[in-house]
C-alpha cells in the first residue's frame, strides 16, 4: 500500500463522514421543522376553537 492509496482511502473516509454529517444535520433541521410546523398548525388549531366567528 503505497502513499497514494493511503490517500485516497483518507479521502473516501472524509467523504464518507462528510456526507453523514450533512445527511445528519438535514435530518435534524427536517425533524425541527416538522415539529415548528406540528406547533404552528396546533397553535392555530386552538386560535380557531377559541375564535367564536368560524
Amino acid at each position: 500500500m503505497d502513499m497514494g492509496d493511503v490517500f485516497q482511502y483518507e479521502k473516501s473516509i472524509n467523504r464518507c463522514c462528510y456526507m453523514s454529517f450533512h445527511s445528519a444535520r438535514w435530518i435534524i433541521s427536517s425533524l425541527r421543522f416538522v415539529i415548528h410546523s406540528k406547533f404552528l398548525h396546533t397553535s392555530i388549531l386552538i386560535l380557531c376553537s377559541l375564535n367564536p366567528y368560524t
